[in-house]
């Protein structure tokens, strides 16, 4: 379904012992992650998730599009079903 010429990366972002993502290599294991995932760093000044500060996080999940440029195409949240995904990254 996933395009051969198209990198997903996951970034594990506010990760807290309390959450039920926790810790979150087991938790991706768990959900059959197969694609390459990275843990967002903390900006211990000013206590802020750097990725997620980054790209634009408003909730979770949260998803963006970065064309070959690094170009930011498009951000949203909410889960998406693969059809959707699929029609986003093929525009």
């Amino acid at each position: 379904l996933i395009p051969d010429d198209l990198s997903v990366v996951a970034v594990s972002t506010a990760a807290n012992p309390g959450r039920p993502n926790w810790p979150p290599a087991e938790w991706l294991d768990d959900m059959d992650w197969t694609f390459p995932a990275v843990l967002d760093g903390v900006d211990l000044e000013s206590e802020s998730y750097i990725a997620a500060d980054a790209y634009g996080l408003t909730a979770f999940p949260f998803s963006v599009l970065i064309d070959d440029d690094g170009t930011v195409v498009r951000r949203w949240s909410g889960e998406t079903e693969p059809g959707e995904l699929l029609e986003l990254i093929t525009i």
